[in-house]
């Protein structure tokens, strides 16, 4: 796995040895990132990447401009991983690393233009996350939030606006708009 475009193109990520992540492929990863920053969202954003697993999604989104991002995770050897990728590529002075179930993330003031949401399939944790997000004052206004779920989860909220709804394989990618 690598960074696809950007300041860190080509340079390569730390991956697990085992099947207890679920890493975005390259290949998806390109896809969701050109439709984002076709769209102008990258350009000095504060990312959330919830469920962050290796760290990828907000790794990119370093890479492509984004100010700050803030990788949280449950599981410990995520963050881990996380932390050994953004240092790595010598930006982890603009991260902050969070061991912690994504739905009861606490609000410490600061919001998010850019969230990726990418927990594991079957779970229902979407919806949940979107709730909370919304709820607990996450999201600046017209925040981005890109969703990876198993194919056919419905995804719609009434706080978000549905932007776009891609499907890749047994993965569906929802870039959704937070309607405040």
């Amino acid at each position: 796995m690598r960074i696809v475009s950007g300041q860190y193109k080509g340079r390569r990520l730390v991956t697990p040895n085992d099947y207890t992540i679920r890493p975005t492929s390259d290949k998806v990863r390109g896809s969701i990132f050109n439709m984002l920053e076709s769209r102008g969202a990258l350009d000095n954003s504060y990312v959330l990447d919830a469920f962050c697993g290796s760290g990828a999604l907000g790794l990119e989104a370093l890479s492509r401009g984004a100010k700050d991002c803030h990788f949280v995770d449950k599981d410990s050897v995520s963050v881990e991983l996380a932390r050994e990728n953004a240092a790595l590529l010598g930006c982890a002075d603009n991260c902050d690393f969070t061991v912690k179930d994504a739905r009861t993330l606490k609000g410490d003031g600061k919001r998010y233009n850019l969230v990726f949401l990418d927990p594991p399939y079957g779970k229902n944790y979407i919806t949940l996350l979107l709730n909370h997000l919304a709820q607990d004052g996450f999201l600046e206004s017209d925040a981005w939030v890109v969703c990876e779920s198993e194919k056919g989860l419905n995804i719609l909220h009434q706080a978000y606006n549905l932007v776009v709804e891609k499907t890749y394989g047994r993965s569906q990618i929802v870039f959704l708009r937070y309607a405040s």
